[in-house]
């Protein structure tokens, strides 16, 4: 770049996930190699907001409570950026921004990531293209499907990228020489994480003859169920929680286990396996279709099983556990293969590099800004034209009426 940039990346909230992760990982190295990083929420701050803070990144939280209703909302947010002459923004499924994109300059390069393979995300990503200059997948897969749903723009990949350890915090990494230690990391829950097959994948692999133990990371509504079949399968010592924690946190655990277990029903990002890759933790996780056969190669660095083959996992985590130098070499193999191609430095060279094509005019649009209506109606859903009283007063009935039916009382009609 011949001169530093002004780049806003405009999230609804800072809230604990790989979507987060990865505005904040690569918002912390572009503002590292010269440019001036902006963090705009329009929602709400969320858990993570004095994390970026922290991290000397500029936060604005643009909240939606105080404004009357969504499509207000949505102007309230176009003025701050049109207001604030960024160079580009960078919108991460956020559809208060994706409407007023026709409020901005002509100059300002709009960018929205497409961060997961979602029919919503794919919705708010593709809309109002006329106003958006180059959009990014981070997977093939949803680049394709991207470019399908929006032909005549232009679509860019780029991977998702992860920091990894340090070489002396990696040189000390736990070797497989007895015990295997096997990792899960994340929402404790059964409908998107898979989380109720954890202790039947260890009952398993118990009875295959593999002395393991498992360490569950985070926190969700399944983990008193899975800790309750621990003990009914009497694994009662091989499974403990340790809750949540920190991403250094993460990353020591991640150093000292061997295999992450990740029997997903649906992964966003996949920024985990990338995680645990980086730090030598052989991921085995269940094959979804443009996410984990994207963030791993398979039977090469992790390997993938079918969604709720429980037998399958047992079976690769034995595998790893017989053939002492399969597993290495899979972990030495994720290892380089995070740092030559998914780093963070890596991901923010490519960000770079699109952006900087199109400030040179590489991704014009269709007609200019001024042409287009200063809020794309068609983003927002029906609520946004509600006014936010009204909505609030309607939630408080809906929650009098289910009182009263679960209580067998007459229906209430009102919040009085």
């Amino acid at each position: 770049m011949e001169r530093p940039l002004s780049i806003a990346f405009v999230v609804g909230a800072l809230e604990v996930g790989g979507l987060e992760t990865v505005v904040l990982s690569l918002g912390a190295h572009l503002q590292a190699v010269g440019h001036q990083v902006t963090i705009v929420t329009c929602v709400r701050r969320g858990q993570w907001w004095d994390l970026a803070t922290a991290a000397g990144l500029s936060c604005v939280c643009l909240p939606l409570a105080k404004s009357f209703c969504g499509v207000r909302h949505s102007r309230v947010v176009g003025r701050y950026l049109a207001g604030h002459a960024f160079d580009c923004i960078v919108l991460n499924d956020c559809r208060y921004a994706q409407a007023s994109l026709g409020m901005l300059s002509e100059k300002t390069i709009a960018m929205p990531i497409i961060h997961n393979n979602q029919n919503d995300v794919y919705a708010t990503a593709c809309a109002n293209p006329d106003a958006w200059n180059v959009a990014i997948g981070v997977s093939p897969k949803v680049t394709q499907v991207a470019q399908g749903r929006v032909p005549g723009k232009v679509v860019r990949t780029v991977l998702n990228g992860v920091s990894a350890p340090t070489p002396e915090a990696f040189g000390r990494r736990m070797r497989l020489a007895g015990k295997m230690a096997l990792l899960f990391v994340g929402r404790v829950s059964h409908r998107d994480k898979g989380a109720l097959y954890l202790a039947e994948i260890v009952r398993k692999c118990v009875a295959r003859g593999i002395d393991c133990e498992l360490t569950i990371v985070g926190a969700g509504e399944s983990l008193e169920d899975v800790q309750r079949r621990a003990k009914q399968f009497g694994l009662g010592e091989r499974v403990r929680a340790v809750g949540v924690l920190s991403r250094d946190g993460v990353y020591e655990e991640m150093l000292k286990h061997h295999v992450l277990v990740m029997p997903s029903h649906y992964e966003g990002l996949g920024l985990v396996a990338l995680e645990a890759q980086a730090c030598g933790c052989v991921p085995v996780a269940s094959r979804l279709q443009g996410i984990t056969d994207h963030a791993l190669v398979d039977g090469e660095t992790g390997t993938l099983v079918d969604v709720g083959d429980v037998e399958g996992f047992a079976e690769a985590i034995e595998r790893l556990y017989r053939d002492r130098k399969l597993w290495r070499t899979m972990s030495e193999r994720g290892h380089s293969r995070v740092e030559s191609e998914a780093s963070v430095e890596v991901m923010g060279a490519a960000y770079e590099q699109i952006i900087g094509e199109a400030l040179q005019g590489r991704y014009p649009l269709p007609k200019g800004r001024r042409s287009l209506p200063k809020c794309d109606r068609r983003v927002l859903t029906w609520r946004e034209y509600v006014p936010r009283p009204l909505l609030g007063y309607g939630r408080a009935l809906l929650r009098r009426a289910r009182r009263g039916r679960e209580a067998g009382a007459p229906r209430a009609y009102g919040p009085w």
